[in-house]
C-alpha cells in the first residue's frame, strides 16, 4: 500500500456580474509540495446555462478561466509549490504573485487532506462541490446515444429535416423546466412537432429521471404530435425489465403519440422512420423562425 501524503485543495467559483452576485462552483485546484492540478467546467457546460445572461458573459468566463489555468500551470516552474492561503494566512494574489485574480473568479481558502491517490481525491472533490454529472465525458462509441447520434448526424436524407438537442417545456406554466430532445422534426401535414429521444440506460437514476420527465410531457402537454423512444436490445440493458415497464406504461396512457423503436447494430429499425421523415418532413433549417416549434 502506498504511503499517504499531505495535499491541499481549494474550490473555484465564478460570478459573471458583481451586481447580481450570482455564483457557482466551477473548478477544483488540488496541490501538493511538488505538483498542482486544476479541473474546471467548459463554458458550454449545462451547469452554467442559467449563470450566463449573454454570450459576452460566457466569453468573459472563458477568458478568466484560461488566465487562471495559465497562472496555475506557471506554478509548476517552482521547485517547491508555495504554501497556499488558509485561514488567516496569505492571499491568492500573493500565491500567484499578481495584483488581482482574473475577473469573476473566487477561490476558497485551502483545506488539507491525506491521500495515496490524487486522481481519486480529485474525482471525489468534483462530485461533492461541482457534481460529477456535469463533468462526465461524452458518450463513448459503444453507448446507445453515441450510436443513435452517429446514425442521424451522418444521414444525408435528413439534412435540414431534423434539429438536434432542442429543449422543450413539458408544462407551459413552468417555463424554467426543460427537457432536451435528441432530435425534432415537423411533418408537412401537421402543425405540431415530433420528437426522437434516446432512452437512457447508463444508470438507474438517469432512467427514473427520464421517465418522470417523459410522463409529465405526455400528461401535461398537447402541443406535440409524436414521441419516438429509441431503446437498444433489452438483453444488453442492465435495466431491461424496468425500461420495458416504463415504456409500456407511457404507451398505455398515450398510445397514439408514443412509440418505441429498437436500435441494433444494423439500424434496420430506423430505416422506415428515416424514409418517412425524408419524404414528408419540412425543411426546418431556419427552425428558430418556425412558430410550429414553439411549444
Amino acid at each position: 500500500m502506498e504511503k499517504k501524503s499531505p495535499t491541499w485543495y481549494s474550490i473555484v467559483s465564478y460570478s459573471p456580474n458583481p451586481i447580481r452576485e450570482e455564483q457557482l462552483n466551477v473548478g477544483v485546484i488540488l496541490g501538493s509540495e511538488h505538483n498542482i492540478e486544476f479541473k474546471f467546467l467548459d463554458s458550454r457546460n449545462k451547469k452554467l446555462s442559467s449563470l450566463f445572461w449573454s454570450n459576452t458573459e460566457r466569453e468573459e468566463y472563458k477568458s478568466s478561466m484560461s488566465l487562471l489555468k495559465y497562472l496555475i500551470g506557471n506554478m509548476l516552474n517552482y521547485t517547491v509549490i508555495p504554501t497556499p492561503p488558509s485561514f488567516n494566512n496569505g492571499t491568492w494574489n500573493k500565491f500567484f504573485r499578481i495584483n488581482s485574480l482574473p475577473f469573476g473568479i473566487k477561490i476558497s481558502n485551502s483545506n488539507y487532506a491525506m491521500t495515496d491517490n490524487l486522481e481519486l481525491l480529485m474525482d471525489k472533490l468534483i462530485d461533492i462541490y461541482i457534481g460529477k454529472q456535469f463533468t462526465q465525458k461524452k458518450a463513448d462509441s459503444n453507448s446507445l446515444k453515441y450510436r443513435v447520434h452517429n446514425y442521424f448526424d451522418h444521414n444525408r436524407l435528413l439534412t435540414n429535416k431534423i434539429r438536434k438537442n432542442i429543449k422543450v417545456a413539458p408544462v407551459k406554466t413552468i417555463a424554467s423546466m426543460k427537457i432536451e430532445m435528441d432530435y425534432t422534426y415537423l411533418y408537412s401535414s401537421s402543425s405540431l412537432p415530433r420528437f426522437i429521444q434516446v432512452v437512457p440506460n447508463s444508470s438507474e437514476s438517469a432512467l427514473y429521471n427520464w421517465y418522470k420527465s417523459a410522463s409529465m410531457l405526455s400528461a401535461k402537454n398537447q402541443n406535440f404530435e409524436k414521441l419516438h423512444l429509441i431503446i437498444e436490445n433489452q438483453t444488453a440493458n442492465d435495466y431491461a425489465n424496468t425500461t420495458t415497464q416504463m415504456i409500456d406504461d407511457l404507451k398505455g396512457s398515450d398510445k397514439d403519440r408514443i412509440d418505441s423503436i429498437l436500435f441494433d447494430n444494423e439500424t434496420l429499425a430506423l430505416e422506415k422512420l428515416t424514409k418517412s421523415i425524408s419524404l414528408n418532413g419540412l425543411d426546418i433549417s431556419n427552425w428558430k423562425e418556425s412558430k410550429k416549434l414553439v411549444i
